[in-house]
C-alpha cells in the first residue's frame, strides 16, 4: 500500500480508497473523489471583448491568450469560432442568422468558464451582457479597461478591475 497525499490509501489492483475514514459504496463515487482530489483541472478562462466595430482589431485576444497559456489556464475564445462571420463585410449580417443560437453559443461558453476576462477599451453591449451573465452565474470576472469612468453596472459585476495586461497577469495569480 502507498499513501497518497496523506488522505488516501490505494490498494494495487482494485481501486479501494478511504478518505478521512469514509468508505465509498460505488466505483463512481471513488472515481469522482480520486479525480477531484488528485487531478488538478486547469481553470477555463473566457475572453470577452468587443467585436462589432473592432473586427480588424482583435490583437488583444492574442495578448490575453499568451498570458493565460503561459500561466497554465485553458482559454475559451469565441472569436476563433465567430471571426469568419465578421469578415464578410456585410453590414448587419446578424439580422440574417438565428439570433438566439448565435448568442446561446457565447452563453454556453460563459457557463463552461471559471473566470471571465472582460476587455473593455470601449463600451460594448455584447460584452456588458456577457459580463452580467457570467457574474449572475457565479463566475469570477476580471475587467481590463483604461476607461476612467466605468459604469456602476460594470463595477458591481466585476471582482477585479485592472488598467492593463501587466496588471491582469498579477490579478490572475490569485486564481492559479
Amino acid at each position: 500500500m502507498s499513501t497518497l497525499k496523506g488522505k488516501f490509501k490505494k490498494t494495487i489492483g482494485c481501486l479501494s480508497l478511504r478518505a478521512k475514514g469514509r468508505r465509498f459504496k460505488s466505483a463512481t463515487s471513488k472515481r469522482s473523489l480520486l479525480y477531484g482530489w488528485l487531478v488538478q483541472m486547469k481553470k477555463q478562462v473566457f475572453i470577452s471583448g468587443p467585436i462589432l466595430g473592432m473586427e480588424n482589431n482583435q490583437e488583444y485576444r492574442e495578448k490575453i491568450t499568451d498570458i493565460l497559456v503561459r500561466m497554465g489556464f485553458d482559454v475559451i475564445n469565441p472569436w476563433l469560432r465567430e471571426k469568419v462571420l465578421y469578415k464578410g463585410g456585410e453590414e448587419c449580417w446578424w439580422n440574417k442568422v438565428p439570433t438566439f443560437d448565435f448568442i446561446q453559443r457565447d452563453l454556453d461558453d460563459a457557463d463552461r468558464c471559471d473566470i471571465m476576462i472582460v476587455y473593455l477599451p470601449k463600451l460594448s453591449a455584447g460584452v456588458c451582457m456577457e459580463l452580467f451573465y457570467a457574474k449572475r452565474k457565479g463566475k469570477q470576472v476580471i475587467v481590463v479597461s483604461e476607461m476612467e469612468c466605468l459604469s456602476p453596472w460594470i463595477i458591481a459585476h466585476s471582482d477585479i478591475i485592472v488598467k492593463n495586461f501587466d496588471q491582469l497577469e498579477e490579478a490572475l495569480k490569485r486564481f492559479q
